[in-house]
């Protein structure tokens, strides 16, 4: 049915997959609108859409590990050559070292939304005694509520903002899919 043209009063024969598709983007779309003209960071960046697949309800900018597509070629090819959704889980070191995204929308659990891949987000930081200085940001092992700050780019992810002070504080990151330095 996809790209075809139907009249008015017209019936027509729908799909299950291809509701399913549409309410994915559509609540993706609605989302985005819900956020504001400056989501995502203000400053742009790739959004995936995630399914929360851990065990609690995730917050707004919570840390997920992407775990590999909800849509495989061999459950529903289907779905899978149309509908790129990844399962959010608690993320691990080393596993989910620049394999990670920030929720852009509060997340149910089993819910799917936006997150943020690459570009900049909001996100909370840990900042340890002898940590204040440093550039980069990476995963906490089964933590979604944060990323700690870190010497080394290891996660792909760099502190453009903070707020002064240790503990758990508010910032402004840049998510990249490479990490920093690369080595050809």
């Amino acid at each position: 049915m996809s790209g075809e043209h139907r009249q008015s009063g017209e019936p027509v024969r729908l799909y299950a997959d291809e509701i399913n598709g549409w309410n994915l983007a559509f609540a993706a779309i609605l989302g985005g609108r819900q956020r504001g003209p400056h989501a995502a960071g203000g400053g742009g960046g790739e959004t995936i859409l995630v399914r929360n697949d851990t065990e609690v309800n995730q917050e707004r900018f919570a840390v997920l590990g992407i775990n590999g597509p909800i849509f495989t070629p061999t459950e529903n090819f289907a779905a899978f050559c149309n509908h790129i959704v990844f399962s959010g889980v608690a993320p691990t070191r080393p596993t989910h070292y620049g394999k990670f995204v920030i929720s852009q929308i509060p997340l149910a659990v089993g819910a799917i939304g936006p997150a943020m891949l690459s570009g900049m987000t909001q996100v909370r930081i840990d900042v340890d005694e002898g940590k204040s200085g440093y550039f980069f940001a990476t995963i906490v092992t089964e933590e979604t509520g944060f990323l700690e700050s870190s010497e080394h780019n290891i996660a792909g992810t760099m502190i453009l903002w903070k707020e002064g002070g240790l503990g758990e504080q508010w910032a402004i990151v840049r998510m990249s899919n490479l990490p920093y330095p690369v080595y050809l």
